[in-house]
């Protein structure tokens, strides 16, 4: 079970001087302990949801997840950074940048918990000038990057320096081979 949300806060629609923005870290405190896990359980057959909150640096966005079970080391640190790209404004980059969309965050989210392993390396998450965002892996003569569109369509690169491998393709016709690929970075490490 995932649930990934970007928070808005409510408002009036009547009122066009209150224009939709996203919680800040003072408007959820009440809520939600900053950056802290907690433990929920529903029927005891099931396995524990943890629900996690971070917010990016400024409380502009914050995102919940409910993640089942025990959370990998890697999701933290991934979390946090999208949080930071989500509260990135527009043409944050000087030329024309759009603002990094929800679809792209939440299919980057999804991949990782589909195709990485508990011991798979963090990787770099990087903004996208159209929206999106890319994963980003250099380790072990690995290079491997993940860029998702802000649609949330993604394209994989592939390169192996030592063996001379290379491959690249749309997911999720390469779900399989980017798994095999994290294995071997994970092995590398």
């Amino acid at each position: 079970m995932l649930d990934l949300a970007a928070r808005p806060v409510s408002y009036d629609p009547n009122a066009p001087s209150e224009p939709r923005r996203w919680l800040t870290e003072t408007e959820t405190a009440g809520e939600r302990r900053a950056l802290q896990w907690e433990q929920h359980s529903g029927i005891s057959i099931l396995p524990p949801h943890h629900l996690i909150r971070v917010a990016a640096r400024g409380g502009a966005v914050a995102l919940f997840l409910v993640w089942e079970g025990e959370a990998p080391p890697w999701l933290r640190p991934v979390l946090e950074v999208l949080a930071e790209l989500l509260a990135l404004p527009e043409n944050w980059n000087s030329y024309g940048a759009q603002r990094i969309s929800q679809a792209a965050v939440r299919a980057a989210v999804l991949l990782l918990r589909d195709v990485m392993s508990d011991t798979a390396p963090v990787p770099q998450v990087v903004p996208t000038s159209p929206g999106g965002v890319q994963l980003e892996w250099h380790t072990g003569g690995i290079d491997l990057e993940v860029s998702i569109h802000p649609s949330g369509d993604a394209f994989v690169l592939f390169e192996d320096l030592r063996t001379g491998e290379e491959w690249e393709g749309r997911l999720p016709e390469k779900r399989a081979d980017l798994a095999a690929a994290l294995v071997e970075l994970a092995q590398r490490a």
